[in-house]
């Protein structure tokens, strides 16, 4: 094993967890059968107890400059879907039950355990978060208690919406190094305390974000949301939005907000999906996963969905805001600014054509694919849920998948369906990074950029740290094979007799230490 612990191309799983439940109850959900047996037919319970999972949200702990820890963040428990012609709700087993944020750290071949932590409420530090519908936003369905001894659904036992209410689905962290999560519900950034585990400050639309985003389809929120080098939080939904309605589900348009908490200042910008061929994919099925930031304009996202011919495709594509039209509406009506005679930016995307965003004077955000087709092979990624995205230096991309708390609720019956063993798993999976990248690497809130380039049979190391700095080239096993001097933060490592392969480059100024992976090609 090397001083870095993890190896490309390898899944690591997180161990199995405990039950989950709530405070106060001690009985057990359990999934049901895919099939119906007996006679009667119906769904046998299992005696499969649903364990902590969901974990839609990752980020790397840059305090360990390995690239080995992580902190994980689960969306709303397990709520299963229920639609019938005249009804649409969740079923949860533990409506009381509190999202956990979890820290985690590659440990042989697998993932460990370090801490739990359940989210305090912006309402009461004795108040946790709840998976429910949240009654500060218009909720979009109904929930109901789930019954756990048989599957049928009891349309009588509704849960009222709360204030504590949250789907959480990405996290970060700002540069005051308290953490940044996104949700689904409103959707709603909320800022969580790093000591105390307790939102401090939430905005959503109409309080402090722009309404329009209130527009976002059912469960496609800020499924995607990144936080620049100086702070400024970037987050797009995850398909597009219901604008003026949701005849517009399957436009190209999806929408991005740009957000500035220091003074909540915004602007919006549209990404247009990939349609994987001119009318081969509907709209509707294209769904935007995690987010990282490149720099302040350039971040790299997670574009997954189906086509028409029923393939999965998931690529990794970097966008750029630089040159990107701010449609942001300063007079915050509900449908946003709109264009070409009263149509919204949502509306014109359901023209697949190129030429209609320079009619409407929209230059959209710049995009290109850096990583085509994960699930075509070459990597051991198999998963059609990629919810979690890092970047480990300008050395690897770090992806995590949900495994939907291991359920699958078949046509909306509102039944917790046993996936199969493999589907249940939670995995951490590193790839290669291609040399594109040219990242600026924070290792942790508040402190300098670190940013590595190869020029020639060189690496050139730049940081923001003044004064005196010695700057190293580490192997895996620890072991300095190159080294410079620097005043200026400036300092080149020569890579003659340098081995290919991971290596660590340290940068030491007045006591303090930084340190960033990079992958030496030949």
């Amino acid at each position: 094993m090397s001083a870095f612990g993890w190896e490309f191309g390898k899944a690591y799983p997180l161990p199995v967890l405990a039950p989950i439940g709530e405070s106060g109850r001690s009985d057990t959900a359990y999934y049901f059968e895919a099939s119906k047996s007996g006679s009667p037919k119906a769904f046998a319970r299992t005696t499969v107890p649903v364990r902590e999972s969901g974990f839609g949200a990752m980020l790397l702990d840059t305090a360990d400059a390995t690239g080995n820890t992580f902190w994980l963040l689960n969306d709303r428990g397990l709520a299963t879907s229920y639609q019938t012609t005249t009804l649409e709700a969740k079923i949860f087993p533990f409506p009381n039950y509190h999202q956990k944020l979890v820290k985690v750290r590659v440990d042989g071949s697998s993932l460990q355990v370090v801490s739990v932590d359940s989210i305090r409420s912006w309402e009461s530090p004795t108040v946790y978060t709840v998976g429910l519908p949240s009654s500060k936003v218009s909720p979009d369905e109904v929930a109901l208690k789930a019954r756990m001894d048989v599957a049928l659904v009891d349309e009588t036992a509704v849960v009222p919406p709360v204030p504590n209410g949250y789907d959480f689905e990405a996290l970060r962290r700002l540069p005051s190094g308290n953490f940044l999560a996104s949700d689904e519900f409103g959707p709603f950034l909320t800022e969580i305390d790093a000591t105390t585990k307790r939102i401090e400050r939430e905005w959503y639309p109409g309080a402090g974000l722009p309404k329009v985003f209130g527009k976002r389809r059912n469960n496609r929120g800020f499924e995607a949301m990144a936080v620049t080098p100086s702070g400024k939080v970037v987050a797009a939904l995850q398909s597009a939005a219901c604008n003026p309605d949701c005849d517009t589900k399957s436009s190209r348009a999806i929408r991005v907000l740009w957000f500035d908490p220091a003074t909540t200042t915004s602007k919006e910008y549209v990404y247009l999906a990939d349609l994987k061929g001119a009318y081969r994919r509907d709209g509707a099925e294209v769904k935007l996963g995690d987010m990282v930031a490149l720099s302040e304009t350039r971040f790299l996202t997670v574009e997954h969905g189906k086509d028409a011919f029923d393939k999965y495709w998931i690529d990794i594509v970097e966008f750029d805001l630089a040159a990107a039209t701010d449609i942001h509406d300063g007079s915050d009506k509900g449908k946003g600014r709109t264009f070409s005679g009263g149509f919204t930016p949502e509306e014109l995307g359901m023209d697949t054509s190129t030429t209609i965003w320079a009619t409407a004077g929209i230059a959209p955000v710049a995009k290109t694919v850096r990583r085509a087709d994960l699930l075509s092979g070459g990597t051991v990624w198999t998963s059609q849920k990629p919810e979690g995205l890092a970047l480990l230096g300008d050395s690897a991309l770090v992806l995590l998948n949900d495994n939907d708390y291991g359920a699958n609720d078949k046509d909306a019956d509102g039944i917790p369906h046993l996936l199969s063993d493999a589907e249940r798993l939670v995995n951490i999976v590193y790839l290669r990074q291609p040399s594109w990248t040219d990242i600026h690497s924070r290792h942790s809130a508040g402190e300098g950029a670190i940013r590595v380039r190869r020029e020639g049979g060189a690496l050139r190391v730049t940081t923001d740290l003044v004064g005196q700095i010695v700057v190293g080239l580490l192997d895996p096993s620890g072991r300095r094979v190159a080294s410079a001097n620097s005043s200026d933060g400036v300092a080149s490592l020569d890579l003659a007799g340098v081995s290919k392969g991971l290596h660590l480059v340290e940068i030491r100024a007045d006591g303090m230490r930084r340190a960033v992976p990079v992958l030496v090609a030949p």
